[in-house]
């Protein structure tokens, strides 16, 4: 072999070296899931209406609230924020006032416990009004969304179901324990 030829094959080697030199070892053949750079789209529910009577106590929304619904999916999912008010006279509610808080959560239509303060309660147990969040043994929430058969022509339906259990086996010794239950019902 001349020099020539054992150095063209010499840079071909280098070059196939170089070559794979660029793949990892922990690379895997196995498929990957794209994750898109821009967020799905969502939408807001064309009407909302509110049941929340339970006790003798009614609570209503106030401020601005916030549903978003992803519908590129199945279940679809859910973004919320919202906060409702006790609007019972006489007010005789331990639970003044809550918000809900919860991000992408799907309408699997089985209850979902609302953990790590996703429901902050204000409420009245030890005589002061102050704020407490929920979490798995003081102050439960648990939510339930459900979606409707679709009927051609009409608008997607969805009941989401609001259970709390305030001051659950009696954390403040005296304080009264407290339900609040209610539905928010949605056309998309």
């Amino acid at each position: 072999m001349n020099s020539m030829m054992k150095r063209w094959i010499l840079a071909l080697g280098a070059v196939m070296l170089g070559v794979t030199a660029c793949v990892s070892p922990l690379d895997t053949d196995a498929p990957r899931k794209e994750t898109p750079l821009t967020p799905a789209p969502t939408v807001e529910p064309l009407r909302v209406t509110t049941n929340f009577e339970f006790s003798g106590h009614r609570y209503e929304l106030t401020g601005t609230p916030v549903f978003k619904i992803d519908t590129t999916v199945s279940p679809i999912v859910f973004w919320m924020d919202f906060q409702m008010i006790e609007t019972s006279t006489p007010s005789t509610a331990v639970v003044e006032e809550f918000r809900v808080t919860v991000d992408s959560l799907p309408a699997v239509a089985y209850p979902h416990a609302l953990e790590q303060g996703e429901v902050r309660l204000w409420a009245t147990f030890t005589g002061t009004r102050q704020l407490y969040p929920s979490d798995a043994a003081t102050n439960l929430a648990t939510m339930l969304i459900g979606e409707y058969p679709r009927e051609p022509g009409q608008p997607r339906k969805v009941t989401i179901t609001l259970y709390l259990v305030a001051n659950a086996n009696g954390f403040f010794p005296g304080a009264a324990t407290e339900e609040v239950f209610g539905t928010i019902d949605l056309e998309i």
